[in-house]
Parts: structure tokens; sequence; C-alpha cells
């Protein structure tokens, strides 16, 4: 009787992982649950660092020097969303959303999920504006002495005598 060897079965326990269809979300949950852990830990300080790390690429008259940060904003999300859109691409041409009745729920949602932050930041920005320009919110300068009378007021420190 032959016992397996360690590195085939490795492998064999990463292809049954691999062929799990949640296995890419699993791994980004873990990720994201240890990130947490770390950045919230004593461990902080270090993760810190690692995060602010310069990692160089080619030769220095040509290098590419940027921090892992940086590494992992520009060039794994970018990477991130080729793999995406070419996923959506096949869902949409022979996939389960290859037809226009399917299409249209995740269809909706996309654009929702785009127009309603637009939406909110809009409105967020348009109220601010109406705020700064109107009534009682409406930006005037106001003198020292004024500002302690109105202080005094509002905290019912006023007398029979007029403060201002």
């Amino acid at each position: 009787m032959r016992t397996p060897k360690p590195l085939s079965s490795a492998r064999a326990v990463f292809n049954q992982f691999v062929q799990v269809e949640g296995a890419g979300s699993y791994l980004l949950l873990a990720a994201a649950l240890i990130a947490m852990l770390v950045a919230n830990s004593p461990l902080n300080e270090w993760y810190q660092g690692l995060r602010h790390l310069k990692l160089e690429l080619g030769a220095p008259p040509l290098s590419l020097a940027l921090s892992v940060e940086h590494w992992v904003n520009d060039a794994l999300m970018a990477l991130f969303f080729l793999l995406v859109g070419l996923e959506l691409k096949r869902e949409m041409l022979q996939g389960e959303l290859s037809r226009k009745g399917q299409m249209l729920l995740p269809l909706t949602a996309a654009l929702g999920g785009m127009a309603a932050p637009a939406a909110v930041y809009l409105g967020v920005i348009q109220g601010m504006q109406r705020l700064r320009m109107a009534g009682p919110f409406r930006p005037r300068p106001i003198s020292p002495l004024r500002s302690g009378c109105s202080w005094r007021w509002a905290n019912g420190f006023h007398s029979a005598s007029k403060c201002c």
C-alpha cells in the first residue's frame, strides 16, 4: 500500500477547491476578515508599514516604484475589473444572460447602482449650496462683539439691558 505524496495531495485539495464555484468569494471574504482583524489589533503598525512598503518593478532608469497600496489599487484592481468584464461578456454571449429577458434585472440593478450614488451626491452638493445661499445660513461676517451677544442670548444669559 502506497502513501500519497504530500505535494500531490495538496494539489488535489487545491484542484477541488478551485472547482467550487464560490472559491473566489471565500478567499476574498477570508482576506477581508484577516485585514480587518490585523488593522484593529496590535499588528496595526506592521500592517500600515506593509501597505506603504515600496515595491520596484524594472531597472532603475525605467523602473516603476509604488507602494503596496498603490500596486493593489492600480494594477490588481485593473486586472480584477478586466476579469469581471470578460466573465460578464461570456455570460452575455453564451451563459445565463444570453437572452434579453434574463439580462433585464442585472442591467437595471447595474444602472441603478451607478445612478443612485450619483443622485445622492448631487443632492447633497445642491442642498449644501442652497443652505449657503438662503436665509439664516447665508454667510455674512460676524463681529466678535455680536457673536458673544448671540452666544449669551442663545444660552439664556441675556439680561434686561441690551447686550448688542
